[in-house]
């Protein structure tokens, strides 16, 4: 079935993203949560797994946070106390630091260049097909809404005809909804996310838009 083929492709991982063994890229990043706001400019780089890092810059380019993630787990370097914090799990890290993101600095990777498989197990349970109006972006065209269990709970994932993903909702009660508006087509990077919007409430928001995407042999 076409829902097949779609999600066939989406684990396969995209084809045509020039073969590298790091990447670095620009992008801003408004962040609105029930603990603190934040408005930064973020450079973010590493191999298309671990180790990777994120430094986190106010306007004037001031580096307020370096963040790492690697096989050990996460540090996070703030330059105006001279201070490291190390922790295991680079999600709980964040959270603690005013960023409760959905994905670690290694799942956001993935994400910006391009490689989404690692969001969903082989396996889908159930599939429903979404019409273009009812898409995020119409013109991202018409997509599949594929129902994904994790052990007790369940997520799910939209996808465009391209195998490219327009929305994540998370597992919880209280769910993530990561949304991708629209991709790098005019730059030649149909795979790289150009803006990505993360709700989880009324309260608790972030839209990050992709600058600059660079892949590195």
């Amino acid at each position: 079935s076409d829902a097949d083929a779609v999600w066939a492709a989406f684990m396969r991982g995209p084809t045509d993203r020039p073969p590298a063994t790091g990447f670095l890229l620009n992008a801003s990043l408004n962040y609105s949560g029930p603990k603190r706001s934040h408005r930064l400019v973020i450079q973010f780089w590493g191999n298309p797994e671990l180790p990777v890092r994120m430094d986190l810059m106010a306007n004037m380019g001031t580096i307020v946070a370096s963040w790492r993630e690697d096989k050990e787990g996460f540090s996070a370097y703030f330059p105006e106390e001279e201070a490291v914090y190390l922790h295991p799990d680079a999600r709980y890290a964040m959270d603690a630091f005013g960023f409760a993101f959905p994905l670690s600095l290694e799942g956001f990777g993935l994400l910006l260049t391009g490689d989404m498989s690692g969001l969903a197990t082989n396996e889908y349970e159930s599939v429903a097909e979404v019409a273009a109006e009812d898409m995020p972006d119409s013109d991202l065209g018409p997509g599949f809404e594929y129902t994904i269990k994790d052990g007790e709970e369940r997520f799910r994932l939209l996808l465009d005809l391209r195998s490219r993903l327009v929305r994540y909702t998370s597992p919880g009660v209280i769910p993530w909804v990561l949304e991708v508006s629209s991709y790098l087509d005019d730059d030649g990077l149909p795979f790289v996310p150009a803006k990505i919007r993360m709700t989880r409430s009324d309260t608790e928001k972030a839209i990050l838009r992709t600058k600059q995407t660079e892949f590195q042999d």
